[in-house]
């Protein structure tokens, strides 16, 4: 470990060079905290020391990171990087923290003397002269050619995997402290993957600011990605390597705004032959204002918007929308038949098809062509048909489940089950396989209608899906990515505050009353006030009907390819009156109906897959 009096925490990416030819021991306090034994402790010690708890998590990491692991000095950025950067050095120099600034040149005109004077001025004051900054850059000049190497590795031959490559690519802010172990880690990792497996996947790339989930891109791997490009942590590593260290600092995008950004990131696109990009969305970050920039200056690209908040993994509700957004790339891969694609009809033999979601779990037996179906609240239906197996995980009692169904009389055995929804992976079947949400829903929608091409809008428990169907098969879709307002438990629980039965509230859509809270939770506030004030039950059921059309048209918005198609509605909200006629004057649509079996769309589309 660095003495304490050689380490100097910095918060984003400055000139490392300056700090090691100072004989100094840069710690990226970015790093620390993500990769900390117990980050929500560094959390929970900025909360106590007034930190905001609505602010922005990195911030709040790196103060914590600071302050709990005695850091004496620090780089910070007011300009170039994070706006609370500024704000956050106040309070450390208030704690007795030495802070030392470095920015960088605003655009425009004379950058390159800017950029000149801002490097003296940093290394004065560590006093050092302008010739040992040189020789520490051109020591460290071989450490990055190997940072392109591996970058090469990932993107050009597919043998160092996304997450391997984008650890290597992030840990160059601060080399872990050595630039020569960092050398030698570096050439580890070539010589291990150079006779790795070719990656096939869908090629994925990522942009924005470094996402703060656990095990992101390995998360991405497990589901058949090949993630080519890390657009801040390639930026960081300083790629391709510069001449000068002037030009290495003005080459850097990030600093500079965000078309610089999204013109870069566009030109590695094309020369990486990208099929999709995520998009990462730090929650309380200022970078989110610049999210519809970002989407329009890639309008074209496949793109799939994730927010996140504290270093943790991904929830099942993005897990859902990553399955769903890989199969999409994945299809696009593929050559599209030709002539009509036929949904498939329902299988021979004993077949399941479940739809676990994260209200209600949905079945539907098929035994030679004769369906049942049954419906119930997902925790009942674990506590009456899973029961732990011999790795203690739980698994279906098939042969309970059909007796239950009325489909006595065949061996469980022989039954073939398909399941999707949020709890497809938590239950081990004997004789099963797992689809993906998207996927489901479009088959059980195609058996159930005769357009070819249409947009089918799911509303389940916890989200909404609008996905437009194509023979069949998904041809694009969007998801909700944020809140609950608008999906089925948002309406339940507002049929529970109002002592109506959830079958009544869907059915009223007229004389509805503006609910103009955008949050779920404290919609229930705003709907107390309105009874307080007597307004009649039946106004206050179609103005919650009606945000969620207008939040679900917002949604569609969002999907160019869903323009004049006509829209099928699933799930339990399709069942009433309300949502197709409210949306039929939100949405420039030729029809708004609700399938045949909105409920069971995608019990159906597992059973058809099961075929």
């Amino acid at each position: 470990m660095a003495h304490k009096e050689k380490r100097i925490g910095i918060f984003s990416t400055v000139p490392v060079e300056v700090l090691f030819a100072a004989g100094l021991v840069p710690v990226d306090l970015n790093n620390l905290f993500v990769t900390h034994a117990d980050p929500g402790m560094l959390l929970r010690q900025a909360d106590v020391l007034g930190l905001p708890r609505n602010g922005c998590a990195w911030t709040r990491g790196l103060f914590g990171a600071t302050v709990a692991l005695d850091f004496r000095r620090v780089v910070a950025v007011p300009m170039g990087d994070c706006t609370n950067n500024a704000a956050m050095a106040g309070l450390l120099k208030q704690r007795g923290v030495e802070v030392i600034e470095f920015n960088y040149p605003i655009a425009g005109l004379f950058r390159d003397e800017q950029m000149e004077l801002e490097l003296e001025r940093f290394r004065n004051q560590f006093e050092i002269s302008k010739a040992e900054v040189e020789s520490t850059f051109e020591t460290i000049r071989p450490v990055r050619e190997l940072l392109a190497r591996v970058d090469e590795a990932n993107w050009a031959d597919g043998t160092v995997p996304g997450s391997v490559a984008r650890a290597c690519l992030l840990r160059s802010t601060d080399m872990g402290g050595n630039p020569r172990l960092f050398q030698r880690r570096l050439e580890k990792v070539l010589e291990e993957h150079d006779d790795g497996a070719r990656a096939q996947g869908p090629r994925l790339a990522l942009f924005g600011v470094p996402a703060v989930f656990d095990g992101f891109l390995e998360r991405l791997e497990e589901m058949g990605a090949h993630v080519v490009l890390t657009e801040t942590e390639r930026d960081f590593a300083m790629l391709p390597p510069s001449d000068s260290l002037a030009q290495q600092y003005l080459d850097y995008a990030y600093p500079y705004g965000i078309e610089a950004r999204v013109d870069k990131f566009n030109k590695l696109l094309e020369e990486r032959r990208v099929d999709g990009v995520i998009i990462y969305s730090q929650a309380f970050c200022h970078h989110n204002l610049e999210l519809a920039f970002v989407e329009r200056k890639l309008a074209g690209t496949p793109l799939l918007v994730l927010e996140g908040d504290l270093p943790r993994p991904i929830t099942a509700r993005d897990g859902v929308r990553l399955e769903g957004f890989l199969e999409l790339l994945s299809a696009r891969r593929k050559p599209r038949p030709k002539g009509r694609l036929e949904a498939p009809g329902l299988p021979s033999g004993l077949a399941l098809g479940m739809d676990l979601g994260s209200r209600f779990a949905k079945v539907v037996a098929s035994a030679d062509g004769e369906p049942a179906s049954l419906a119930m609240d997902t925790v009942r239906f674990y506590n009456l048909f899973a029961s732990p197996n011999k790795a203690g995980k739980p698994e279906i009692d098939v042969g309970k489940l059909l007796a239950a169904m009325g489909v006595p009389g065949s061996d469980p055995r022989d039954a073939v089950l398909v399941s999707t929804g949020y709890g497809r992976n938590l239950v081990q079947f004997g004789n099963t396989r797992a689809v993906p949400e998207i996927v489901a829903h479009a088959a059980g929608a195609a058996g159930q209608v005769a357009d070819e091409r249409f947009l089918l809008i799911d509303l389940g428990g916890q989200d909404t899906k609008a996905v437009v169907v194509n023979r069949g098969e998904v041809e694009a879709f969007v998801m909700n990515d944020k809140c609950a307002a608008g999906s089925g438990r948002y309406v339940e629980n507002m049929a529970t505050l109002l002592a109506m039965p959830l079958d009544e509230i869907v059915r009223h859509h007229e004389g509805a009353v503006e609910l103009t809270n955008v949050c779920a939770t404290f919609g229930e506030s705003e709907v107390i006030g309105l009874v307080v004030e007597g307004i009649p039950f039946e106004g206050i059921a179609a103005g919650i009907m009606q945000s969620v059309a207008q939040r679900t048209a917002g949604l569609v918005a969002k999907l160019p390819e869903a323009r004049g198609l006509p829209v099928h509605l699933a799930g339990g909200l399709a069942a009433g009156a309300a949502l197709a006629t409210l949306l039929s004057e939100l949405l420039q649509a030729p029809s708004v109906t609700p399938l045949p079996e909105p409920r069971f769309n995608g019990a159906l589309g597992c059973l058809r897959l099961a075929g």
